[in-house]
Formats: C-alpha cells, sequence, structure tokens
C-alpha cells in the first residue's frame, strides 16, 4: 500500500478521492517510517488499509501500475488483509506463493526431487548483481532463463524515468507479421529463442508460458530441467 501510495505523491500526482483517508495514509506511511512493515497487523493497521483500498483514487493508482515498481502479488494481499488480520492466521500455500523478497546477490536453494539432489542458484536482475552471476556457471546442468513477457511497459526498479519498454511488438521486432493479439506475440516470441540456438543437436531448449504461482506450470519446468539432466548424462555415458 505505501508503494501505491507515494506513486500517487511523487509520480502520478493523484489525490485520495476521500480527504478524511487521508489520516489513514499517515498511518501507513508510519509503519514504514518505522521500519515496522514485518511485525503483525495491528487493527489500526489493518483498517487503514481496507479504508484505503477502498479508495477510487487508490485503485486508479494501482491500474496505472506501470508507471511505476508494484510487486505483482500486491492486489492479492491487499484483498486478503481483513483474512490475514484475522486472530490465528496461518499462511496458506498461496499466499506462501505469492510472497516475494526481491532476490540480491546470489540465493542457493537445495531440495530433491524424484531421487535427484538440485542445487538451484537465483541471481538478481537489477544492472548491481549482475557481476555476481559469472562464478555460478562453472559446471551447471541446466540453465532456467525467464523472460517476464509482463514487464514490458514497467519502469526499471533502479530508474523510474527509464521505461523497460514501451513500444509496439512490431517497433521492436520489424518482421513480425502476426496479429495483435496474445497467442501469436508468444509464438514469434518462442521462435526467436529458438533461433537462438546454434547447436540444437547438442543443446536442448524447453520453452514455457508459466506463472510462478501457478504450481502445475512450474511442474512443467522442473519435468525439463530433468530430462535435460538424463539427457547430459546419457551423452556422457555414449549413449546418445
Amino acid at each position: 500500500m505505501a508503494a501505491i501510495l507515494r506513486a500517487m505523491d511523487n509520480i502520478l500526482h493523484v489525490p485520495l478521492e476521500d480527504s478524511d483517508r487521508e489520516r489513514d495514509k499517515t498511518i501507513i506511511y508510519r509503519v514504514v517510517d518505522n521500519g515496522d512493515e514485518n511485525q503483525p497487523f495491528t487493527d489500526e493497521v489493518a483498517n487503514a488499509c481496507m479504508n484505503l483500498w477502498a479508495d477510487k483514487n487508490v485503485r486508479k493508482a494501482y491500474d496505472m501500475r506501470s508507471e511505476y515498481q508494484l510487486n505483482d502479488s500486491a492486489k492479492y494481499f491487499l484483498d486478503s488483509v481483513s483474512r490475514i488480520h484475522e486472530h490465528g492466521y496461518r499462511p496458506s500455500e498461496q499466499d506462501i506463493l505469492y510472497s516475494r523478497v526481491a532476490t540480491t546477490g546470489v540465493v542457493e536453494v537445495k531440495f530433491k526431487i524424484k531421487d535427484l539432489d538440485f542445487r538451484v542458484f537465483d541471481v538478481g536482475g537489477q544492472r548491481s548483481e549482475r557481476r555476481k552471476w559469472i562464478h555460478c556457471f562453472d559446471n551447471v546442468e541446466s540453465i532456467i532463463f525467464i523472460t517476464a513477457i509482463s514487464e514490458y511497459d514497467q519502469v526499471l526498479f533502479e530508474d523510474e524515468t527509464t521505461m523497460k519498454q514501451l513500444v509496439n511488438i512490431t517497433t521492436c521486432f520489424p518482421d513480425y507479421e502476426g496479429g495483435q493479439n496474445y497467442e501469436e506475440a508468444v509464438a514469434f516470441i518462442k521462435l526467436k529463442f529458438s533461433e537462438l540456438n546454434m547447436h540444437p543437436d547438442k543443446k536442448t531448449i524447453y520453452m514455457h508460458e508459466t506463472c510462478a504461482t501457478d504450481t502445475n506450470q512450474v511442474q512443467l519446468v522442473i519435468s525439463s530441467v530433468i530430462d535435460t539432466i538424463i539427457q547430459k548424462n546419457l551423452q556422457k555415458a555414449g549413449m546418445m
């Protein structure tokens, strides 16, 4: 909520529709300024969030989120403030999936699937983090490269005056001849990635349209990684 309010003040210059909500705004700012974001909701803070989320201009600012930085999960949690504030609240699996902390540096996660031990290194995407990547590429079996096709019209985290990409697909790719629709545009982007594979006989590229909060789709990605590892081991054994 604080990110939306700050954008309304500093970027969008949109006032609250209901001036009575200024007190609620002060409450939210106070929580952030005191570094209390990770503390349990008080009645005061929960009510302030719900009151502000009901303000039409706050909703308008949310709809303009491509002009500033806002986590994709913001609406999910703002819609759920009342539930989260309930006594005895325990996060659901969906709550956990929608939670996000921006990656800084390199974070390693270890887990086991189908008797295979995985080590996944999550690297930050910000410019300042990229120099920390290089040592992670020694002896890797698979790389999961993620392109956020929903972020083409958002500003950069590092510089809110710089757009990630605010252009039509035909401006980026003059050779695009498809329609102005999701399916044809995604198919074209997939084709562009496949064309970059210089050694398709040695390197397999799997492409998926996925969402981090969709467990079924992410399972397909994991299955592709396992398939890649098996193929590579068979090649090493001279069986392919």
